[in-house]
């Protein structure tokens, strides 16, 4: 019988590093620091893959509720493959991402738990993409929208800190 010593699990900075690397040359640094981040958030899981591999049993109750599936090992491909370049590029990327989610919350209206999960990975995303998308390839409206984000962001953040209390009040002002 032949031993093989367990390795140790890398420290996330390795993992995103080999992560980042491994989308190629096709693949913006900034895309591939966000789906990096995405692939190994445990959370991911099930979206890493179509429901019809993960769930064969849910497949055709998911496609008659959802008109058009995708899933982020499908984003990831479409990026190696160049398919969020170009004019359009970045923000067909964003909704891509989005659409999973959205898909998600479509499917599991009765299942709090998947609805709060995906919840909580379409916040998880849009802090990613404000700190790593480029403002280039963004129409004006997604600009703007940006600017808002990062500045109640920026303020929730310095309220947080801060120690102040956060009431709906403080945050509107």
């Amino acid at each position: 019988e032949v031993c093989v010593p367990i390795q140790p699990f890398p420290p996330l900075g390795e993992r995103l590093e080999v992560l980042e690397t491994g989308f190629g040359p096709g693949v913006p640094p900034w895309m591939a620091r966000v789906l990096s981040r995405l692939c190994v958030n445990p959370l991911m899981g099930e979206f890493l893959s179509a429901v019809h591999e993960n769930h064969p049993d849910l497949a055709p109750n998911y496609l008659n509720a959802v008109r058009r599936p995708i899933d982020l090992g499908r984003i990831c491909c479409r990026a190696r493959a160049g398919g969020y370049s170009g004019a359009n590029g970045v923000e067909k990327f964003r909704r891509h991402i989005q659409r999973v989610f959205s898909n998600a919350e479509a499917y599991n209206r009765d299942d709090a738990v998947m609805r709060s999960i995906s919840c909580h990975l379409r916040i998880y995303f849009e802090n990613l993409w404000l700190e790593f998308a480029p403002e280039e390839g963004l129409t004006d409206e997604a600009r703007q929208e940006r600017t808002a984000k990062r500045r109640s962001a920026r303020k929730y953040r310095s309220t947080f800190l801060h120690g102040e209390t956060l009431s709906a009040s403080n945050l509107a002002a």
